[in-house]
């Protein structure tokens, strides 16, 4: 009919080109977080791999479930070939902290000037974060506590008992509920609207959130371009110093603020899985388990033990 003939159709079918697509069952949830991804890619499939954005991979299945045990913004991908092509699709989960930790209690050490060492009796805690001269925990139940100093209110603490998780600036704290919305206090005191935020990060004397879309929010002091967020949409996890530090999708790191002495010139390649900032310099985890780290070095902070068998990575202020 039209005078098209069985082989012109045979050749249309076969040019039909690779499309990569999976569905998840759950794409935001609390750690430990069980995922299920199916495929329903298109085209003359031979080849599947599985990445699964924590160093665990999976091949040639269409049906796969995996295990999240720790928090964290993980880019998911799923690279399907053949004979005539390629494709591949990318999909963000987001784990939440978990409220299943074991509460423990809290030990304190170093300067104590305003009694920020000063930390309460309990066992019921899940987190801690420490500020300029206070500290911030949650514990079990959700609630927050701090003590130290409180000339700026910074350990005065919202009521409420759905906070998941905390950090510290110098004199302001900022939290996470478990609907996705933002509360801060101290210095700072306002926080942008919204309900879908995944991840925080508290800096100097300004804060950041990661938005479940990739995106990132910043506010408080602008000064040194600190607030001056790329546009892209494929960020997976934030710091914060007097500069900013982000994680993206394809395990790339972007920094913007205050580079003084470097804290901004990030090491080149496509492997880190984590990172964290303070002050004037930044520490990023490889995925082979080594370490890097640049910015301000009088201390040597910035001078990494050999190895490739570290696990997490923090910053503190110097």
């Amino acid at each position: 009919y039209g005078g098209v003939t069985s082989s012109e159709i045979s050749q249309f079918t076969t040019e039909i080109p690779y499309h990569a697509y999976f569905t998840s069952n759950i794409t935001k949830g609390q750690a430990p977080l069980t995922v299920q991804f199916t495929d329903n890619s298109t085209g003359n499939i031979t080849s599947r791999l599985w990445s699964f954005g924590d160093g665990a991979i999976a091949e040639n299945v269409t049906v796969v479930t995996h295990n999240y045990t720790q928090k964290g913004t993980y880019s998911v991908n799923l690279s399907v070939s053949g004979p005539d092509g390629e494709d591949t699709m990318t999909q963000v989960i987001h784990v939440l902290p978990s409220q299943t930790v074991s509460p423990s209690h809290i030990v304190c050490w170093g300067s104590n000037i305003s009694g920020q060492c000063d930390a309460l009796l309990d066992n019921d805690y899940i987190a801690v974060s420490g500020g300029y001269n206070h500290s911030v925990a949650l514990r079990s139940n959700g609630s927050l506590v701090a003590w130290g100093e409180n000339l700026f209110n910074q350990c005065t603490v919202p009521s409420g008992n759905d906070f998941i998780a905390i950090d510290c600036g110098n004199s302001h704290n900022l939290a996470l509920k478990s609907d996705g919305s933002l509360v801060t206090w101290g210095t700072e005191t306002t926080v942008p609207p919204g309900n879908d935020y995944v991840a925080i990060a508290a800096g100097t004397l300004h804060s950041l959130a990661l938005r479940e879309n990739g995106t990132i929010v910043a506010w408080g002091y602008t000064g040194e371009g600190a607030c001056d967020v790329p546009p892209e949409n494929d960020f997976v996890a934030i710091a914060a110093g007097r500069h900013s530090l982000a994680l993206r999708s394809n395990g790339s790191l972007v920094a913007w603020g205050d580079n003084s002495v470097g804290e901004c010139n990030v090491p080149p390649g496509n492997d880190f899985i984590a990172i964290d900032a303070n002050s004037w310099h930044s520490l990023a985890l490889r995925s082979n388990g080594s370490v890097a780290a640049w910015g301000f070095n009088a201390f040597n902070q910035c001078n990494v033990p050999p190895g490739n068998d570290f696990k997490a990575i923090s910053a503190g202020f110097w």
